[in-house]
Order: C-alpha cells, then structure tokens, then sequence
C-alpha cells in the first residue's frame, strides 16, 4: 500500500489539482468548525473559541461586502482542504489563510496561497497583499516565504506582536 502522506509524488499531484471555488452558504459550518480547531485559534490574534452566533453574523457580511474574496480550495474530488480570504482595501489587502485540521503538514497552504494570489493579481485591482503572521506560527511564515513574500518587520495586531509580510503584484504579468 502506497503511504500518500510520505510519498512525494502523490503529494505533488494532490497539490497541482487544487482548485479554488467561491464561499457560499452552505460553507458557513464548515468554516466555523476550521475557525475553532485549537491549533488555529491558537495562531489566531483572538484566540478565544469562536460563538456560533458571532461567526454567522460575520460569515454573512463577509459574503455581501464586495471587498472581500473569500474561497475554498477544493481537491481533484472536490473536497474541501482549507479555506483563503483577501479583505480588500483600495488597492492593498490583508491575507487570511486556514487548511483543514486533517490535511496540515500536507503542502495545502502553499498551493492555496499560490492558488489564491493568482486569483487577486489577475482578477482584481488589488497590487499589494499584506500577511500579519504571529511569531510562533512556523508554517505559515515557512509558506509565506516560500512564495516570496517580503518580511517588512513587526508590527503589534490586536494586542501581538505580528510579523508583515507583503507581496506585490508582478508587473511583468
């Protein structure tokens, strides 16, 4: 039996099928429960467990605000693997990244974040994104600067101390 965990080329495939589809409203308890995994209020500026109420109210606004881009990547079988969002202001906007708990530490994030960035670079107006990134959060500033961000230094969110990163819209695209 092939172990698709350790096996790099199983892992590749899976990551080159991703695809990206926009939230809907049938994805609200899905990301609720992702928003609630210990591991990600943990990497969270708020860490306190997310009320089913406060994160209604907040999915619904967030899908009517037409600055705001949140998807899902979805598998080769369309299963749901993590969760993107850019919160959009002018020209610049802020990243939010979130794998599902069973597929962490499979190459999911940096796919998503790629996936993601194609998505605003060619689709929008947005020339900047910005990723406040706490300091103990390892996989995401692994797959933050993999993908070239620049580290600008460190900046206090929501009362934690944050490492931005950014990354600018290739202009030779």
């Amino acid at each position: 039996m092939v172990d698709r965990v350790n096996n790099p080329i199983l892992k590749y495939l899976e990551n080159c099928t991703i695809r990206l589809r926009p939230t809907n409203n049938e994805d609200c308890g899905l990301l609720w429960e992702w928003a609630n995994d210990p591991e990600v209020r943990a990497a969270s500026f708020n860490s306190e467990p997310i009320p089913w109420e406060a994160h209604t109210n907040w999915f619904k606004k967030k899908l009517q605000d037409p600055n705001s881009y949140i998807f899902i990547a979805i598998d080769l079988h369309d299963r749901p693997i993590g969760q993107v969002r850019f919160d959009r202001n002018d020209e610049d906007a802020v990243i939010s990244i979130n794998i599902a708990p069973n597929k962490k530490g499979l190459g999911f994030g940096f796919s998503t974040l790629i996936k993601g960035l194609d998505f605003v670079f060619s689709e929008t107006a947005i020339q900047k994104v910005h990723a406040f990134i706490k300091l103990d959060n390892h996989a995401s500033i692994r797959i933050f600067e993999k993908a070239s961000f620049k580290k600008l230094g460190i900046k206090i969110v929501k009362n934690s101390s944050a490492l931005h990163y950014l990354k600018q819209k290739d202009l030779d695209c």
